[in-house]
């Protein structure tokens, strides 16, 4: 579709083109792509996690043109130095995408590491009532990787407990996430953003308790 096409349909109100700018409607706003050195800026990398500092990426300048006045609003792009991928930077708003929450778990089997990345990553997205339920999911899986254990889960409590994997008081937190569970399951709960968060705090503890601290471990030579 070439520009005359566009301008005959308007379907957004195009009134000309000039570097890049669409002129709208008078009296309406103009908006704009540039791309410039941009104030660094500090945040966690929403895609990738790394503690970022950067000063290449977009500004979109939208002007609200009101009688004698204009008033101009900025929204910005930064690229990660890391990955390369984007983040929505938008004054006195929380930018998007946020990082995932939690902490990584070293020396995790892979479908348990699948699954504790998919409850960071539900949390991150505001699927709190899921991450709860893949929190449970987790527990079946590390109670069969590591006890054998199939069947309810009490019975695979039970076994962790029975082979001392988890803490000292901490077989209440675990049963909170069968009630928790159950809840949502059978009473239609919808979980909120708190709760997710000290599962996932439990669920990390326990991961490392179980997989990562043993392999600190020095293993005695040969």
């Amino acid at each position: 579709m070439n520009l005359s096409t566009i301008l005959e349909s308007n379907p957004l109100g195009i009134r000309w083109i000039d570097d890049g700018i669409l002129y709208r409607k008078p009296m309406e706003f103009i908006s704009s792509w540039s791309h410039r050195g941009l104030s660094a800026y500090q945040y966690v990398c929403g895609h990738c996690g790394l503690h970022n500092v950067s000063i290449v990426g977009f500004v979109a300048t939208h002007r609200v043109m009101s009688g004698p006045s204009n008033l101009d609003r900025e929204a910005y792009i930064y690229i990660c130095s890391n990955c390369s991928r984007p983040t929505l930077v938008v004054p006195d708003q929380p930018y998007s995408p946020r990082p995932k929450p939690g902490d990584n778990v070293p020396n995790l089997p892979e479908p348990v590491a699948k699954l504790y990345d998919e409850i960071r990553a539900s949390i991150q997205a505001g699927a709190y009532t899921g991450a709860i339920l893949l929190a449970r999911t987790l527990i079946n899986h590390v109670a069969f990787d590591q006890c054998g254990t199939e069947g309810t889960f009490k019975k695979q409590i039970e076994a962790l407990d029975k082979e001392r994997l988890l803490p000292k008081g901490s077989k209440e937190w675990v049963d909170e996430m069968k009630d928790i569970g159950n809840e949502v399951t059978h009473e239609l709960k919808i979980c909120d953003p708190e709760t997710a968060e000290h599962v996932l705090s439990f669920t990390h503890m326990l991961l490392s308790l179980v997989y990562d601290f043993p392999n600190r471990v020095p293993k005695p030579p040969i």
